[in-house]
């Protein structure tokens, strides 16, 4: 953890790992101490339930390519009535 509250990770392969922050966190209604659990409020990537964070390597030639594609599939999205895209987003994505 850096003096500006960034963290990074190195060694293995943590690319597309996830991960969840463990909180403990004091309830004065009931006097006691509580184990939660949290994903990242300030994450990049969610797993596809949006239950845990992903490790995202941001220089990724794959991360890349996936946003190239979103990205032209959004652009392909806004020109089509709303029937075909229904069609197109059921199709490929």
């Amino acid at each position: 953890l850096k003096e500006c509250g960034v963290w990074s990770i190195e060694g293995g392969y943590w690319e597309g790992c996830y991960f969840l922050y463990e909180v403990s966190v004091y309830h004065p209604s009931i006097l006691h101490v509580e184990k939660c659990y949290a994903d990242d409020p300030y994450a990049r990537a969610l797993s596809p339930d949006s239950q845990r964070t992903s490790f995202v390597n941001l220089d990724s030639d794959i991360l890349l390519a996936f946003m190239l594609c979103w990205a032209l599939s959004a652009i392909i999205c806004m020109e089509m009535g709303p029937l075909m895209r229904i069609m197109f987003l059921t199709m490929f994505l």
